[in-house]
Parts: structure tokens; C-alpha cells; sequence
């Protein structure tokens, strides 16, 4: 009898064998697993037996030997120190710190303590570079000195930083040298929630200790030496420690912003390869002035040039050119960088010709630039040239006409509002409603559609004012938003913050329009009014937008082809006093800033 045996097909052999292979590989990645942990927990182990071992180090030193080589408290451990244990690096960090207990009272303060260093505070962190998945330990500990406190006759240096806002910044880098005073002292620490480092039983120097301040993404700030700044009086000198006092001295950083610089004609046709200068604000010496920011430069083939660094500051730039004439700047010059702002400077050119003059037209009140400004240039009683300057803001300071308007016509009227606004009892002014001497805890308007006449449309800054109110109000008591699109009658009305979502602001300290509303003919905004306090309320009396369209620069004028003569300028808008000045044309490039008071 014949008997048939029956095997296994390739596609059963093919499945058994990635089955097989599935189970081997999930077999080996748990035991990779649990020997990774385990070796984690071996480095865990060691860095826990060394911050232990480093700690009773300084507990066996003698106790004026408790401190860093170069530091303050100075003494005989090195601040970062490398350790191998078991073929494996390890860092050892420490952190020793003079502690003012307010029990016996603080330097300074009342009562004051002449002998502020009552113990020592000793942090030891063991950090394994290499080690994965590694989280540093740290151990802290106390000592204090076996007998009475003695007095050092030393003093006390607080570095404070703060922000733009005056807000404090926590986790800022602080290094402070000092090569006057024996041992010598070079410190690298960090500042606390409040912004604060405080170095205690500090040896008196006068003018000698040098602080620099910096954080990763923040600008940075330092003291500076006369010699520094070619014989310049430093805004911020090396600081003074005397005997059993108290030095303070602050310091002010706060995010980088980026600025691009294009230079480009009135149709925004790119010109590239230009020269240019500018510097910001700020000074750090005086007598004579020494700017902390100063730039030269020159855009790219494409017309381009990008700062990703600067410091918050009011920028001043010019072009270096023989080749093309100002035609005006977008925006308005000087500029204000906000802290982390990200903004764009156009410099908009025409092909030089001799002898221009370039005519700024301002609002005497608020300093920003008129659109529809006339301007008239003339010689010898003889007319020049006519120009007018395009639309450079909306501004609205009255709403006591009331709601109903939908596109803007009627300067105190507006579209509407939820009830609970008040707008008749100080013509002039939004506040919230009251009712019986109590004021409404929330309250909103919308305003009429302003309309930019172009599509091509960029928006740079709402602002509000008064922009102090009543602290009880409470943080942020006037905030807005912006909706923009390009058909008033079927646009939907999306209002958003300065980030280009529903859920931000517009507020004192953030004015930059989002960039996601560009390139809408028409654009309106909204107030939000809130209140803590039920017996104060906070107000708006004025609500202003800077834009332009494509490239054209607003509230300037330009004129070329003159001589160099006398002339006299004549400057008119409609509810506006006209202005009058005489040029006396002597430079090939001259501008001139004028001011209109309204009427």
C-alpha cells in the first residue's frame, strides 16, 4: 500500500518564518530594554554615592575653606569638577551661596545685619554627559560655622533683571568678575524667580566688579569700562560694593526681534546690492553718546537683508546710494522694535536726480503719519510742484453718534455694540456701562468697515489710547481685535489677536498687526472692555491703524529735480490747520518733517 505524506507550502513556511521572526524581535527588544534600565539605574546609583561623597567634602572642610575657587564665598572647591567611576564621566557641579537669615535680621534692612553670612548653602549636581535618558541629580545642604558669626566688614552686590516691561526674568545667566580684590572672583550664576541674584559677604571694591547678563534668545546687557567707549561716560559702570551696604544695580533684556530690510521701487520691483546704515536708541556711554546698536550693511541680490538678533530699540537706517532717491519708508522711520517682534522695513526708491526733497507729513498729536495731506512746493511765489500723500491711518477718537453705521462714513459713528458700553456720557471716550454707581463687569463695540482702496493692503500697528488705567481694573482691562476681507457685503467677520487666532489680543504691549490680514481691502476692529472693579472703569478715547498699500509710502512726499534756491512749503488737509515753512534747499538729499494740528 502506498502511503502519502503531505508537507508545508512556501506561503505557510513564509508565514511561520515572520511569525517566528516578530516573536525574536520583540524577544530582543524587551531584554535591550531591561538592559538599558538597569544600566540607568547603575548611573543613578553612582551619581547619588557622588553627590553625597562631594557634600561631606565641604561639610570636612574647615568652614572659611567653604567656597570656590574664584567665587564668592571664596574657598578651595572648584566649581566643575570631572569624575570617572566604573569607566563612565561624570560632572560635578557645585553651587555654594552665603545665606542672609532674616532671623538675626538682613544687611540693609531692619535691623541690619553687619554680619550677613550667618551659614553657607552647598548645592552639588552630578550630571552624566554621555549616560542616555540621564536626568541630573542634585543634593543640597547647610553648614554653618561652629561658633559666633565675625564681622567681615564685607557687603552685599544684588543683580537685578528685568524685561522690557519691567517684568523680572528668572533663569538669566549672571557673570560677575572682579581681578581687584585677592582672591580674585569670577562667578557664574543664574537669577531667581524674581529676577534676583544676591551675592552676600561681598568684598568691598570700588568700581571694580564687572556684570554681564544674557539668556538664551533675550538680548543682553553689561556694565562698561570708560576705556571701553573711547573715553565715553558708561551708563553703566562697574559696580561699587562698600562696607555693610547693599548695591543694587539692574539690568534690562529681553527677546531678540528679527528685522528685514528691503530696498525696492513704488511698483515693489526688488533693487538689490544697496548700501545702508542705522543704529538703535539705547546708549551705553555718554559725553560724548555711544549707541549700543549700530548697523552697516547692504541688501542682496534680491533686494534683501535680514536681522534675526536685534534688540528691542527704536532703529533709525538710511541709504547709501548715488544712484536712487528716498521716495519714502514702510514704515514710517524711526522704528520701534517691539521685544520678539518679527517686522519688515521697506525702503521704496526712485532713480535719483539732482537736488530732492522728501516732505514727511505728521498728526502734531499722535505722531503718526497723514494721509491725503496736500502738499505744495513753491519758489519765488511761483508754484513748484503739487503732491499728496496717501492714506497712512485710520483713526477713530468719537463714538457718541452711535451704532447702526456698517461701512465708515460718519467719524463718531460705529456698527455695534452688546449693551454694555457707554458712549454718550463722555462724548470722546468707550466706557463700560453704569447702572446705579456700579459698572458693568464686561462690555464690547465694533466699529464701522474702514475701507483701504486696494487690496494689496499691509497693516502694521493698532494701538489704543490711554493705554494706563486703574490698577483695580485689573491685568489687560482693554484689549481688541482686527477682521479683515476683501467684499463688505459677504465677508464673514473672523476676529483675531496678534497671532492670527480668535484667542489673543491686541493690548499696551502688543501692537503688531497679524500678518494673516494683509492683502484685505477692507478691515474693522473690535474693543473689549473688563473690569475687576465694579467702581472703576477702564476707557478708550482714541483707536488708530497704520497701513499701507504695496509699496507706496504714506504720509510722504517726494520731489526731484530742484535747484538749489529758497523755497517755501505749504502743507493742507481737511480738518487740519495748514502749515507753512521756508526750505532753503543746500543739500542734493534733504528731508523735512512737518506737523499738522488739527482744528
Amino acid at each position: 500500500m502506498k502511503i502519502k505524506t503531505k508537507g508545508f507550502t512556501l506561503v505557510e513556511m513564509l508565514i511561520g518564518t515572520a511569525l517566528l521572526l516578530m516573536l525574536v524581535v520583540a524577544i530582543y527588544g524587551g531584554f535591550v530594554s531591561v538592559i538599558n534600565l538597569l544600566q540607568l539605574s547603575g548611573y543613578k546609583t553612582v551619581a547619588s554615592q557622588l553627590t553625597t561623597e562631594y557634600l561631606e567634602l565641604a561639610r570636612n572642610l574647615a568652614y572659611a575653606d567653604v567656597g570656590l575657587i574664584g567665587g564668592v564665598p571664596a574657598g578651595l572647591l572648584e566649581r566643575v569638577q570631572t569624575v570617572s567611576r566604573n569607566d563612565q564621566d561624570y560632572t560635578v557641579t557645585y553651587t555654594i551661596r552665603n545665606i542672609d537669615d532674616p532671623f538675626d535680621g538682613t544687611i540693609g534692612g531692619s535691623p541690619n545685619d553687619l554680619t550677613p553670612a550667618d551659614y553657607k548653602l552647598v548645592e552639588v549636581t552630578v550630571e552624566c554627559p554621555l549616560c542616555q535618558d540621564f536626568l541630573p541629580v542634585t543634593v543640597t545642604g547647610t553648614i554653618a560655622p561652629q561658633g559666633l558669626e565675625l564681622t567681615t566688614n564685607n557687603g552685599a552686590l544684588f543683580v537685578k533683571v528685568f524685561d522690557a516691561n519691567g517684568d523680572p526674568v528668572s533663569g538669566a545667566a549672571v557673570n560677575i568678575v572682579n581681578n581687584s580684590v585677592t582672591p580674585t572672583i569670577d562667578i557664574n550664576e543664574i537669577t531667581n524667580n524674581d529676577g534676583i541674584f544676591q551675592l552676600v559677604d561681598t568684598p568691598p571694591s570700588n568700581l571694580s566688579y564687572h556684570i554681564d547678563t544674557a539668556k538664551s534668545g533675550y538680548s543682553s546687557s553689561r556694565t562698561y569700562e570708560a576705556d571701553e567707549l573711547g573715553g565715553a561716560t558708561p551708563v553703566l559702570p562697574p559696580a561699587t560694593v562698600a562696607t555693610g551696604t547693599v548695591t543694587q544695580i539692574s539690568f534690562a533684556i529681553d527677546l531678540l526681534g528679527i528685522l528685514s530690510i528691503e530696498t525696492v521701487t513704488p511698483t515693489c520691483a526688488a533693487i538689490g546690492n544697496l548700501s545702508f546704515s542705522g543704529r538703535g536708541n539705547k546708549l551705553i556711554g555718554t559725553n560724548p553718546d555711544v549707541y549700543k546698536t549700530v548697523k552697516t550693511g547692504s541688501t542682496d541680490g534680491a533686494g534683501q537683508k535680514v536681522y534675526s538678533d536685534l534688540e528691542w530699540d527704536t532703529y533709525d537706517f538710511t541709504i547709501d546710494s548715488l544712484t536712487y532717491d528716498l521716495a519714502g519708508t514702510l514704515p514710517l522711520l524711526p522704528l520701534s522694535l517691539s521685544p520678539g517682534a518679527n517686522q519688515t522695513l521697506k525702503f521704496v526708491l526712485m532713480p535719483s536726480a539732482p537736488n530732492s526733497l522728501m516732505v514727511v507729513v505728521k498728526d502734531a498729536i499722535s505722531g503718526l503719519p497723514l494721509p491725503d495731506a496736500e502738499v505744495t512746493l513753491s519758489r519765488n511765489g511761483s508754484l513748484v510742484d503739487t503732491q499728496t500723500t496717501n492714506q497712512g491711518f485710520f483713526t477713530q477718537t468719537d463714538w457718541s453718534g452711535g451704532a447702526g453705521q456698517d461701512l465708515w462714513s460718519v467719524a463718531n459713528r460705529y456698527y455695534s455694540d452688546d449693551g454694555n458700553v457707554d458712549t454718550l456720557s463722555s462724548p470722546g471716550e468707550i466706557k463700560l456701562k453704569n447702572d446705579l454707581g456700579v459698572y458693568v463687569s464686561a462690555g464690547q463695540l465694533t466699529s464701522s468697515i474702514f475701507d483701504t482702496g486696494a487690496t494689496s493692503t499691509v497693516f502694521y500697528d493698532l494701538n489704543f489710547e490711554p493705554h494706563d488705567q486703574a490698577t483695580s481694573t485689573g491685568a489687560s482691562p482693554v484689549k481688541l481685535q482686527l477682521a479683515a476681507g476683501n467684499d463688505p457685503a459677504t465677508t464673514t467677520w473672523n476676529f483675531v489677536g496678534p497671532d492670527g487666532t480668535a484667542g489673543t489680543y491686541y493690548d499696551a504691549a502688543n501692537s503688531s498687526v497679524a500678518g494673516s490680514l494683509d492683502d484685505n481691502r477692507y478691515i474693522r476692529y473690535r474693543v473689549y472692555l473688563t473690569t475687576a472693579d465694579t467702581a472703576q472703569t477702564p476707557n478708550v478715547a482714541g483707536v488708530s491703524l497704520t497701513y499701507s498699500s504695496a509699496c507706496t509710502p504714506y504720509g510722504q512726499a517726494l520731489f526731484q529735480g530742484l535747484s538749489l534756491d529758497n523755497y517755501e512749503l505749504e502743507i493742507s488737509k481737511t480738518g487740519y490747520q495748514v502749515a507753512t515753512e521756508s526750505i532753503n534747499l543746500t543739500d542734493d538729499d534733504s528731508v523735512v518733517n512737518i506737523t499738522l494740528s488739527p482744528l
